[in-house]
């Protein structure tokens, strides 16, 4: 497992939430993990490419054969809406 992070150093003393998106063996058939799993060789391109689409100031990608996850650190909500 290789995981794969995109940062960029906030602003002292501005709090900014955590959105997390993830499914796993247990919310998805193995068809829908199997779409949105992330090969290797890929996962750090597609956490800089998260970070550019959705304009998150931190960005995290776990993807296993069971399970995808993606964490991100943004001021508003919209980032979920854009990932």
């Amino acid at each position: 497992m290789r995981i794969c992070c995109a940062a960029i150093k906030p602003e002292r003393d501005r709090e900014m939430p955590l959105f997390a998106i993830g499914l796993n063996y247990l919310t998805a058939s193995i068809q829908v993990r199997e779409r949105v799993a992330f090969p290797l060789q890929g996962q750090c391109a597609a956490v800089a490419e998260l970070r550019r689409t959705t304009a998150a100031d931190e960005a995290m990608l776990v993807s296993t054969c069971n399970r995808t996850e993606l964490y991100l650190r943004a001021a508003t909500a919209d980032v979920i809406e854009k990932a």
